[in-house]
């Protein structure tokens, strides 16, 4: 019995000290990841507005304006990652290796 509370108080203090050094990394996490996503949002709305006002085919307003709102995204999830202090480089290359894999795709199947 008493080396389950020793345990219970081990993983009490373990908990609080994460909780202590981390909280306010992770609420500023939070808060950019909040405030990435309505700002996704209004730019994705943004530009399907404006493509709409060009008279483009609504197929291509929605592909680009959804275009724009996952580039924002991922720059958000990038510097919210960033935020506990972890090293973003591999992030930012998946990303570019995912961007030039679907300017491939795309090159190939338009020439």
């Amino acid at each position: 019995m008493e080396q389950e509370l020793a345990l219970l108080q081990n993983i009490i203090n373990a908990t609080s000290k994460f909780v202590m050094n981390y909280s306010f990394q992770l609420l500023g996490a939070l808060i950019i990841l909040i405030v990435g996503c309505v700002g996704s949002g209004r730019c994705h709305r943004i530009v399907f507005k404006l493509y709409e006002k060009a008279i483009l085919d609504i197929t291509i307003s929605k592909f680009f304006a959804n275009l724009v709102k996952i580039i924002v995204l991922d720059f958000v999830f990038v510097i919210a990652v960033g935020k506990f202090g972890t090293s973003v480089a591999p992030f930012i290359a998946a990303s570019g290796a995912v961007a030039f894999g679907g300017t491939l795709t795309f090159l190939r199947t338009t020439i």
